[in-house]
């Protein structure tokens, strides 16, 4: 696959007007970081949920049902 000349003096000269401006520069890092921060923090909810189950399950019961899920919790080891 050949690439034309002129076709990549423009993009060579775009991605120079890029790094120089100020604006464009923080633009194309906020779109790049952005999807990067996004998968961190759905990898660490993740993990969050693997590592404390029974804890993050917690949040979503009654205080008869929370009481019980600590019971189990404790007997099982994950304290």
């Amino acid at each position: 696959m050949a690439v034309d000349p002129a076709t990549l003096k423009a993009a060579a000269q775009a991605a120079v007007k890029v790094l120089i401006d100020e604006e464009p520069r923080k633009k194309v890092l906020a779109v790049a970081i952005a999807p990067v921060c996004a998968i961190i923090l759905l990898l660490i909810l993740f993990f969050y949920i693997l590592t404390m189950p029974l804890q993050w399950l917690g949040s979503f019961f009654s205080s008869d049902q929370y009481d019980a899920t600590w019971e189990v919790r404790v007997e099982h080891g994950y304290d």
